[in-house]
């Protein structure tokens, strides 16, 4: 019996017993996001009687064209508990293009006209916006807040309530927002300043510090009385925190209320916010307030000193984490000139300001930022992050600026590291950060760890605390805490997607039937599934996906196959199945793209399959964003490859085959426990929906296909199927699904001639068959830009790709007439390409990745020799030379 909708709290309640303060905290959070998400959801209803204020306070927003959210942010403000009519004004200043958002305030304007102004401003930046927006404020209190987020429906009678005559300044509770799970996080860096409501008396106030003004409310007298605006020659983010600064330094008698249940709610998408995308990294005038306010503060002595660093720290770390991770992109003319500035900033700000705890900053961006100052802490620590029980092998991870290995040592003999994959982090060329995973052997649980950089003892961490050495017995201890639960029987789980098969799933399941009867396997389904009745009439061994059966075999099994990588397949528990088996990715598509952000931190992910030497090498070089080295990937080539180049050559009919990929942004949310998704009602208005229906509705197309004698087959990834219905494509089209096909996907590839594509790695079958492929790339502006899972990787469709790029519809028209002249024939360079691509075509993949599995239980240690010899060499330089001689001895 299958309860899918239970099998999250199975989930919950296997973790909750092992990892009991786990569980505390989990319950912490859903308690405090269901509160959250009644009071955003049911605003309106709260006060029927609004709340008389002793203040009136006016709100000045400063709109872009990237306000998707304005809707919320109104209704948080009209529906507040103090009466909106009465209390609150707002003044927006649009400087986005003009009219895009004048529907959407007019209808609001409409109904609070007296309330709520709006000017248009051209061509004015945000700092500018604001010191407009000043002039025109009448009330006795002002605040900042950005058109994205939103506010809790009580924020302003707290604020309302808890000012008295001798507070200056009012701080909020700041919040995070994700649009992704729609959940609140209460994770903000300056968390630590609102554990309660407090008042500080400016001139003290020391460490607690401030971030945006966005979050803060200002007294309008003082900052008239005083000229305080904010610079309109620098970025928003850093003329901001000049503008507090100067209002701090002149209210130093005064105090400053950090109000807890004030809640302000920074919405966080897969985009920058609206001010930096608007403002961009202006580096002809950035940070000149960051350091001029530093200086400042040192000069005059005034009590600021450390409030001020803590408020830059942040700012600078949370747009360094951005630039890190490739969400904001810095144009390579302006990275020398962005580092100057940054090296020049943290010039004024101590070694002990980034080491403190209070910020959440991740060792990474501590050793980043130390290094931007040229300073080295001897504070370095290393992570135990991993275990291979089989293989006896402890994964240790630590960050650094050397080029320098941390010396490892077992019971104070040199051990050399068996891997080591390093990641570099950079600014454009400048070198940020280097991560380092070290996997190293052990002997025996009694055997203990010590690490150091020279003669400098480095900490370990487990799981949060901090040790000088470990035992082995103590790191299997708390890795595989509740394992017992998890006895094997040796089996192994194979799958696809929870809801098809049809991939390298299930191929590999058929060769491991015929050619390896002896080892037990199971082929995991939804029960659902149109592919269910077609495996279970061929005799599959199927488990119900999600029933109690299957949960019971996952349990017993030793390792979990699949050509899919989501969490409720690879960690269904939620414990990492306590590091008691072990997941190996057969992929459902080469990797031409960089998806490190999605593979990394996949604890139990030993094996990656691959399927050309550019895919393996992009993987696992030293400095790729990846975190898969040697160890976990292997290049054995795709199982149902094996399948695909038999019968390959029969292809009697003219066939355009049509497969465009998805894109993250313009579907809905992925369903828990489940690769499906909620639907998009506004899918027909993105570019992706309307680009590809003028293609498919075209005229010229169609009578391309019958002047030239083509069928043509529409098969959008699984994840676009349902708004097929609704995209109106022409009856003389034949649309394939996977779901209502009488034909697989591997034959798909084989009748067609040549294929229409965008992004998909689709194409890399047709390349695979040595056929042409033609990539109409409309959006390649924004394709890599953060509204899909991935970033550009290291394939070029210009050096690489199998076919001719198109960037719009007719081009793409122009290019397919020539093709089907041809006959869809292979032409140069593509053919070179094709012909080069791929080490395997000799359908002895499945045996390779057969074997690729089967090692991975094997204790094979032996040293990797460039590592040894980078281990030798780093002796003879520090004159060690009893070391030197004892790991020269290894290489015999």
């Amino acid at each position: 019996m299958k309860y899918p909708n239970l099998y999250k709290l199975r989930k919950i309640f296997y973790k909750a017993i092992t990892q009991p303060l786990w569980f505390i905290e989990k319950i912490k959070f859903f308690l405090e996001n269901f509160v959250l998400k009644a009071r955003r959801k049911h605003m309106p209803f709260y006060f029927f009687k609004k709340s008389k204020g002793a203040y009136r306070y006016t709100v000045i927003t400063v709109l872009t064209n990237f306000e998707k959210s304005l809707d919320e942010y109104f209704h948080s403000l009209v529906n507040q508990s103090l009466d909106f009519a009465k209390n609150i004004d707002v003044i927006l200043v649009d400087i986005g293009p003009e009219n895009l958002l004048q529907q959407s305030i007019n209808k609001w304007k409409k109904r609070y006209s007296t309330n709520i102004s709006y000017f248009y401003k051209k061509n004015c930046d945000i700092s500018n916006a604001r010191n407009f927006a000043l002039s025109k404020v009448k009330t006795d209190w002002v605040t900042f807040i950005n058109a994205n987020d939103f506010i809790d429906f009580d924020y302003f009678r707290q604020v309302d309530k808890n000012i008295t005559q001798d507070i200056s300044i009012c701080l909020c509770n700041p919040f995070y927002f994700f649009d992704i799970d729609s959940k609140f996080y209460n994770t903000h860096p300056l968390k630590y300043c609102f554990g309660k409501t407090k008042t500080k008396q400016i001139k003290y106030i020391s460490d607690y510090s401030y971030s945006s003004v966005s979050s803060i409310i200002f007294n309008y007298s003082t900052i008239c009385e005083n000229n305080i605006l904010f610079n309109e020659v620098s970025d928003a983010e850093s003329s901001g925190c000049k503008f507090v600064y100067d209002y701090l330094k002149i209210n130093l008698d005064k105090k400053a209320l950090y109000l807890n249940r004030a809640k302000y709610f920074y919405r966080q998408k897969n985009q920058t916010s609206a001010v930096l995308l608007h403002k961009g990294l202006d580096t002809k005038f950035i940070y000149s307030d960051y350091i001029s306010i530093l200086e400042d503060a040192e000069l005059t002595n005034n009590g600021l000193l450390v409030c001020v660093k803590n408020a830059v720290l942040i700012n600078l770390h949370d747009q360094l984490v951005k630039i890190i991770t490739g969400v904001f992109k810095l144009d390579k003319n302006e990275i020398d000139n962005y580092l100057n500035k940054l090296k020049s900033v943290f010039s004024h700000i101590d070694e002990d300001s980034v080491l403190r705890p209070h910020f959440n900053i991740s060792q990474l961006h501590k050793i980043g930022i130390l290094g931007l100052k040229n300073s080295l802490s001897d504070e370095n620590v290393a992570y135990i992050n991993n275990i291979d029980i089989e293989k006896k092998q402890i994964l240790i991870v630590y960050y650094t600026k050397s080029k320098r290995l941390f010396d490892f040592s077992l019971n104070d003999q040199d051990l050399i590291p068996n891997y080591i994959k390093t990641i570099n982090y950079n600014i454009g060329s400048y070198l940020y950060a280097f991560e380092r995973r070290c996997w190293i052997s052990y002997r025996d649980e009694s055997d203990l760890l010590t690490l150091k950089d020279k003669e400098s003892n480095i900490k370990l961490n487990l799981l949060g605390k901090s040790y000088r050495e470990l035992s082995i017995f103590n790191i299997l201890k708390q890795h595989m805490r509740g394992a017992k639960k998890y006895k094997s029987d040796g089996s192994w789980i194979i799958m696809d997607r929870d809801v098809q098969a049809d991939d390298n799933g299930e191929h590999f399941y058929r060769y491991m039937r015929q050619f390896h009867p002896e080892q037990k396997c199971y082929f995991a389904l939804n029960k659902d599934s149109h592919d269910w009745v077609r495996l279970q009439q061929d005799n599959f061994q199927l488990l119900d996906f999600g029933s109690l059966k299957f949960e019971h075999q996952l349990r017993r099994s030793s390792k979990i196959i699949s050509s899919y990588f989501d969490e409720y397949i690879q960690d269904y528990f939620g414990d990492n199945y306590c590091y008691s088996k072990k997941f190996i990715f057969l992929q459902h598509g080469i990797t031409k793209d960089d998806i490190s952000e999605s593979l990394n931190n996949k604890k139990n992910m030993l094996r990656m399959i691959t399927a050309t030497s550019q895919e393996y090498d992009s993987i696992i070089k030293e400095g790729s964003p990846y975190q898969m080295g040697k160890k976990e990937v292997a290049l054995t080539g795709f199982p149902r490859h094996d399948v695909l180049l038999q019968n390959s050559e029969n292809n009697d009919e003219n066939l355009i085959l049509i497969m465009p990929t998805w894109r993250l942004s313009i579907v809905g949310n992925p369903l828990t426990g489940s690769n499906k998704r909620n639907f998009n009602h506004d899918f027909l208005k993105t570019k992706f929906a309307q680009c590809w229906g003028e293609v498919l509705r075209s005229k010229e197309l169609e009578k391309l296909a019958i002047k030239y004698k083509y069928k043509i087959i529409f098969a959008p990834h699984i994840n676009i199927e349902p708004y097929i219905s609704i995209l109106n494509i022409p009856d003389y089209i034949d649309i394939w699904t996977s779901s209502d096909s009488t034909y697989s996907i591997q034959d798909l590839f084989k009748k067609a001639t040549f294929m229409i594509t965008d992004y998909s790695s689709v194409a890399f079958e047709m390349a695979f068959l040595k056929k042409l492929v033609v990539y109409y790339q409309f959006d390649r502006d924004t394709a890599f830009s953060g509204s899909h899972i991935y970033r550009q990787g290291y394939f070029s469709y210009e050096k690489d790709g199998f076919g001719p790029i198109c960037l719009d519809k007719d081009a793409l028209l122009n290019e397919l007439e020539k093709i089907m002249i041809d006959n869809g024939q292979l032409f140069e360079p593509y053919a070179a390409r094709i012909e080069n691509m791929f080490p395997y075509r000799d359908g002895k993949n499945c045996q390779r990745v057969y074997n690729s599995i089967v090692n991975l239980d094997s204790s094979n240690n032996e040293y990797d020799v460039t590592i040894l010899n980078q281990y030798i060499n780093q002796a003879f330089e520090d004159g060690d030379f009893q070391l030197y001689n004892i790991r020269n001895q290894l290489l015999k």
